[in-house]
């Protein structure tokens, strides 16, 4: 949806009878969700951060999530990062987000468990690949809302 602004053009004097015409511009106007959609969107965000970009490495400026964590567990852990990486592809499809950008997500959770399960290169995987960050920009994207997670 688009809508049209008015703004002043500073390049006509004043006190001219142009004065009068005014500079339009189309401008994007995101679309009005109800409070149950921002919720689902605000949930997603924090889902996503928390699994992929909330604990700081000490000494660096590099961010991992519980999805590296969790993973470091042996059998289980890359298990659990991916049924709580699947509740943010069950938001999306809440959402209505079409079937092919939930096959993407879901591609995204795939390799990040399949790589994940591998000993030691499969941890530094589950750390550097933040499936769930990507998933995010997918969903808000559709949106048109381009703040990043």
């Amino acid at each position: 949806m688009t809508t049209e602004l008015v703004t002043a053009d500073s390049s006509v004097p004043k006190g001219d009878a142009a004065e009068s015409n005014r500079a339009r511009r189309k401008v994007y106007e995101p679309e009005i969700f109800d409070p149950e959609q921002e919720a689902r969107l605000q949930r997603i965000r924090l889902i996503a951060q928390l699994m992929d970009d909330s604990i700081t490495v000490p000494g660096t400026d590099y961010r991992v999530g519980w999805d590296a964590i969790v993973g470091l567990v042996p059998g289980i852990g890359d298990f659990l990062a991916a049924c709580v990486s699947s509740w943010i592809v069950y938001e999306a499809k809440q959402l209505g987000l079409p079937k092919w950008k939930l096959a993407r997500m879901m591609a995204n959770i795939s390799i990040d468990t399949t790589l994940g399960v591998i000993p030691f290169v499969g941890d530094a995987f589950d750390a550097t690949f933040k499936a769930n960050l990507k998933n995010c920009q997918i969903v808000h994207k559709h949106f048109g809302r381009n703040e990043s997670p």
